[in-house]
């Protein structure tokens, strides 16, 4: 699966007249990451990427935060 959350930066929403534009960060989860957000939240999970340093670029080595706590 993968996670979708708006960009945690000040350019992340630009609006211009009627238009609005919004950068997403894409996060691709393993499955045990995806089977916590359903069972334990989406916070959880943020949580844990929080505590492991998961940052916003896609880093194939990262570990599974699912499974690391």
């Amino acid at each position: 699966g993968i996670l979708a959350i708006q960009a945690l930066a000040d350019f992340a929403t630009y609006t211009d007249g009627d238009n609005t534009v919004t950068l997403y960060h894409i996060v691709p989860l393993f499955t045990e990451e995806f089977e916590l957000a359903k069972s334990d939240g989406i916070g959880e999970l943020l949580n844990r990427f929080d505590a492991q340093g998961v940052g916003q670029l896609v880093d194939l080595s990262r570990p599974n935060v699912a499974t690391t706590l």
